[in-house]
């Protein structure tokens, strides 16, 4: 046997495991219920079933440490981690060779195929999160989510199984010779470092990001590190079964208003947030461990068998939704998802995970079946691939930034240095325009925005564009048309406009870009906004709403003439993307009543400032064709183009020039 606090060996001691605990399978099947509920938007704040089972692993891990630790005076690593490779992996792989293979017939379109083999390999190298967060662009923000999207909360729980036990081994040996103080601090200081990382991060970044949510995990192995004289019982004492009801009455209690109010993007969550609430589940596990009452409404034999069952629940239900898409009718979808899931988990949980939790295969086994599941997951992905570019791909050519246009001299004889004095059109500096048919090849990962044309470019149109990345791919296709009469002027902000809360304000960003380029005609492109800057926004579509809109379109159109510029208002057309609208035609920007109510805010704008009307809704209505729009919002390929030679006459004949 190895030294006491040691790590073992490979001949390790016995390790000590646990009987389930049936009442800890209810808290898991009410987990799993809240997230499958949250990801059919039955359930505003279901996500927190996400953080109930950080907790968990915290408890439950710790308590698993410290009990080996304390029965054989070693903590067995290789012991520890076949335990979670046998648990996690094969289920999880079985479920990534599966949407794999969904590819293969066509189950997935094609930006979600594209991404697919980098998401695939991110949740096999259990770094979906990371993934997630530095892959994450403005151009997916109206395409299908990834049917692997889930995997990351699987990261985030792989990545402290891998670094905790290490931890707990070394504090352990420190513990046993200097006291439990150095437990209480290394917790207590990886904590402080989790709640500061999760505030001063953007709420996107704190959600997905390892050491922010750690809180859970760190807290669930607070109460096992308190709890090691009685892991799986909790204290006898009156006195502190009492603390513990209160406490998980008003943990279940808060679990409940977040579950029914909050939205992954609420600010607070990073503000503390994800503390309280893993406090609040802390104390749900707690009771539930404790106290009789407790343990009986948990135990009931429905939610054990949920429970029991909840891992594969969870990694099967989001492939279905995804696959399945927005347009079915919501009870349809519901049904298929909750009865398929269940159907999969029961199967999944009787002839792979018993066995396998079991022993019943062999390392070697299950090495040779690792190896053959990993390569026909990628020979799926690989043959399923897109052989031309996507949609997301052909927006993003719309959003890229085109060179600078200047000033070209000619020659003044065969090899001698260039006139200054004679000149030709201008034209870009170093590449040719964007071309935007259906074989452009333009980088697209580049999003920024048409740069300024030099200054060498005298006696053209200067015209500025405002708004969104909508105007984005106005800028880009005004400067494709390489026409000399008109000089482009990109300060669009991709996902910017009147709104929505967060951006920056728009009135000083506009009225600092017209006082800077002085342009002749400043157009003003945006999709609808329902969420308007610094506004309290009432009902879409109420006389107040209206109101609300006609105001800030005035006070863009005063702001965008300030200089004497005419002012060119866009009505946009209904946006039609299927994930952009999410699925529903009524009650989102989707809403041919809330394109309807837009226009006729921008008409009474205009017709109080003297603005000029140009309604690219109804040229794109007229050509009605799919293909202008692969998202359902941005035009591009050359429809853009088209689009383009279509505003640019508008554009000089509002400057006072023929076109």
């Amino acid at each position: 046997m190895s030294a006491p606090g040691s790590i073992s060996s490979p001949e390790a001691p016995r390790v000590v495991r646990h009987h389930r605990r049936p009442a800890l399978d209810g808290v898991r099947a009410v987990a799993v219920a809240a997230v499958v509920a949250y990801h059919l938007d039955a359930l505003q704040g279901g996500f927190v079933g996400v953080d109930v089972f950080f907790v968990m692993s915290g408890y439950l891990i710790t308590t698993l440490l410290m009990r080996e630790r304390s029965h054989t005076g070693a903590i067995s690593l290789r012991a520890f981690w076949g335990r979670r490779i046998r648990r996690l992996w094969p289920l999880a792989w079985a479920v990534l060779l599966a949407v794999a293979a969904a590819g293969l017939v066509g189950v997935w379109d094609a930006d979600q195929q594209r991404r697919l083999p980098g998401q695939t390999a991110a949740s096999l190298l259990n770094v979906a999160n990371w993934w997630q967060l530095t892959h994450g662009g403005y151009t997916e923000l109206f395409v299908a989510p990834s049917p692997l999207r889930h995997f990351w909360s699987l990261a985030v729980e792989e990545q402290f199984y891998l670094a905790w036990p290490l931890l707990m081994a070394g504090l352990l040996v420190l513990a046993a010779r200097r006291g439990r103080w150095v437990l209480w601090a290394a917790i207590g200081s990886l904590s402080v470092v989790s709640i500061v990382v999760a505030w001063t991060s953007t709420p996107e970044a704190a959600y997905l990001r390892t050491d922010s949510r750690m809180i859970g995990l760190l807290i669930g192995a607070a109460l096992g590190c308190a709890w090691d004289r009685h892991p799986l019982s909790g204290p006898k004492g009156l006195g502190a079964r009492r603390a513990i009801g209160v406490w998980g009455i008003a943990g279940s209690l808060l679990l409940t208003g977040v579950a029914l109010t909050a939205s992954p993007s609420s600010p607070w969550l990073h503000h503390g947030g994800f503390t309280v609430i893993a406090l609040s589940a802390c104390g749900v596990v707690a009771a539930c461990v404790t106290l009789p009452g407790v343990k009986r409404l948990f135990a009931l034999p429905v939610l054990v068998w949920l429970g029991e069952r909840s891992y594969a629940i969870y990694l099967i239900h989001w492939p279905i939704i995804v696959g399945l898409g927005p347009t079915m009718p919501t009870l349809w979808r519901d049904a298929i998802v909750v009865v398929v899931s269940l159907v999969g988990a029961a199967l999944a949980h009787r002839r792979l995970e018993r066995p396998l939790i079991a022993g019943a295969w062999s390392p070697a086994r299950l090495s040779v079946v690792g190896v053959l599941v990993v390569a026909l997951t990628a020979g799926s992905l690989a043959w399923a691939q897109p052989s031309e570019r996507t949609p997301e791909e052909r927006v993003g050519d719309t959003l890229g930034r085109v060179a600078d246009p200047v000033r070209v001299t000619q020659p003044t004889a065969k090899g001698a240095s260039p006139s200054s004095t004679t000149t030709t059109t201008c034209v870009p500096t170093t590449v040719a325009p964007p071309v935007f048919g259906d074989d452009s090849t333009l980088d697209r990962s580049t999003f920024g925005g048409v740069a300024d044309p030099g200054s060498g470019c005298s006696g053209q149109v200067r015209v500025l564009v405002l708004g969104d990345s909508t105007a984005r791919g106005v800028s880009n296709g005004l400067a494709a048309l390489e026409d000399p009469r008109v000089q482009v002027f990109d300060r669009s902000t991709l996902g910017c406009s009147f709104g929505p809360e967060g951006c920056p304000d728009w009135h000083a960003e506009w009225a600092a870009a017209v006082q800077s380029v002085q342009p002749q005609v400043v157009v003003i492109n945006t999709t609808v906004i329902i969420d308007l800057e610094g506004v309290d926004d009432a009902p879409f579509l109420s006389p107040a709403a209206n109101d609300q809109r006609v105001t800030a379109m005035i006070d863009a159109a005063r702001i965008a003439g300030s200089t004497g510029a005419k002012v060119v208002l866009v009505v946009p057309p209904r946006p039609t993307g299927l994930y952009y609208c999410n699925g529903p035609d009524r009650e989102t920007t989707c809403d041919a009543r809330w394109t309807a109510a837009w226009k006729a805010s921008l008409e009474q704008a205009a017709d109080a400032t003297g603005a000029t009307l140009i309604d690219a809704g109804a040229w794109v209505d007229a050509r009605d064709r799919s293909a202008d729009r692969p998202d359902g919002l941005h035009l591009s390929g050359s429809a853009l183009k088209e689009h383009s030679a279509w505003l640019l006459p508008q554009l000089l004949q509002v400057a006072g020039t023929t076109p």
